[in-house]
């Protein structure tokens, strides 16, 4: 069976998360492992042929839509008998954030070994509202931070906490 590993990122925006993963992407792919990165805000790049690349342009009133296709990225990296590493790079808050992703591993592991990991990364409000590339302001990544804090995950999903802001 072919052993595939998901790593579902966990964090507020800002946190980090994004250069995690492309910093691990990078490793993986460096020991001949293929990466896929499914991320809503991939939906939300948009080709500037003036600047000869993409910008990001939030709308949210396409987010769910940006989600959705997320997660049909994710079951197709599921499905690719070649992808052997797979990052979930959203927020990810709560447990009905994340449900969906764990619903589809729960399908194909009947066929697959996959192991999946939640990485919570971990940084101070005020270095999330400087470094957070989407211009949420400070009130609603507080109010995120609360609705993380809240969120009570089943202890049988492995998490792992990286702190990426002293």
């Amino acid at each position: 069976k072919p052993q595939i590993k998901v790593f579902i990122m966990r964090g507020l925006p800002g946190s980090g998360k994004s250069t995690y993963v492309k910093d691990m992407s990078k490793v993986f792919e460096d020991l001949g492992i293929p990466v896929v990165v499914c991320s809503a805000d991939d939906s939300f790049l948009v080709w500037n042929s003036s600047a000869g690349k993409s910008t990001y342009q939030y709308d949210p009133a396409k987010l769910g839509e940006a989600h959705s296709e997320c997660k049909t990225k994710f079951a197709a990296a599921l499905c690719n008998l070649c992808t052997l590493a797979i990052f979930v790079d959203n927020t990810n808050l709560s447990r009905k954030d994340i449900q969906p992703y764990i619903d589809e591993i729960l399908y194909y592991s009947a066929d697959k070994d996959i192991e999946f990991s939640i990485i919570n990364v971990i940084c101070p409000i005020d270095k999330c509202v400087a470094r957070n590339v989407h211009s949420v302001p400070r009130d609603v990544i507080y109010s995120m931070y609360q609705k993380m804090q809240r969120a009570q995950l089943p202890a049988e999903w492995k998490q792992i906490y990286h702190n990426s802001g002293g």
